[in-house]
């Protein structure tokens, strides 16, 4: 855990020194992060999780927050397992995400140029896999950021079935799809205008 943490947090100050380098379509984005050598070789040298993937992101000076949510899939609804909200107020900076099964648990970093927070979460009773395979999708390419709209960042299927295919990211909006597996996790970022504290009371108010 702390050497995770080390090792993504130089990851990271790594990145916004060289952030600019490459030019967007789109004024807002998230994007796969496209390491550098020396990034690269930080992560071999760690012997970083295979399951770990590092985003670039640009918004603009509107940013206030950024939420970070798993998902585990119970009778075709998105049911949350964690949730946090974190204040930023920068236009830019970078996502890190490491777990093997997000069923026991993950670990989410958010960098910019003056702010890193880190968080992890562990199940109380990791589940039993045995028996079962595993797929993993992440999301690729680039993709437009918009403010106040889950973007689906990793989806995760586990089951005891012969045949199990790999799904898109997008497919997050389609719950119905995965109505044949027994665990279906998901991961999401959502970038917004609004504070912690603004958020806060919004999911208060829905939830009452």
């Amino acid at each position: 855990m702390k050497r995770w943490m080390a090792v993504v947090c130089c990851l990271l100050i790594l990145a916004c020194a060289g952030c600019g380098k490459t030019q967007q379509t789109q004024k807002m984005y998230l994007q796969t992060a496209e390491l550098t050598e020396q990034e690269t070789a930080i992560l071999q040298l760690a012997g970083a999780d295979l399951n770990e993937k590092i985003y670039d992101f640009r918004a603009d000076a509107s940013l206030q927050s950024v939420r970070l949510c798993l998902y585990r899939l119970q009778d075709r609804r998105w049911e949350q397992v964690s949730d946090g909200v974190r204040a930023f107020q920068q236009d830019g900076g970078r996502i890190a995400i490491s777990f093997d099964d997000l069923g026991a648990g993950h670990r989410f970093a958010l960098q910019g140029k003056d702010a890193f927070s880190a968080t992890a979460h562990r199940s109380n009773a990791p589940p039993d896999r045995t028996g079962t395979q595993m797929v993993t999708s992440w999301l690729s390419g680039c993709q437009e950021l918009r403010y106040e709209e889950e973007i689906p960042l990793v989806l995760q299927v586990c089951t005891a079935k012969d045949e199990v295919r790999s799904y898109d990211t997008s497919c997050f909006f389609q719950p119905e799809v995965f109505e044949d597996y027994e665990f279906v996790y998901a991961v999401t970022a959502m970038f917004s205008r609004q504070t912690v504290e603004e958020n806060d009371q919004e999911r208060e108010g829905l939830a009452g």
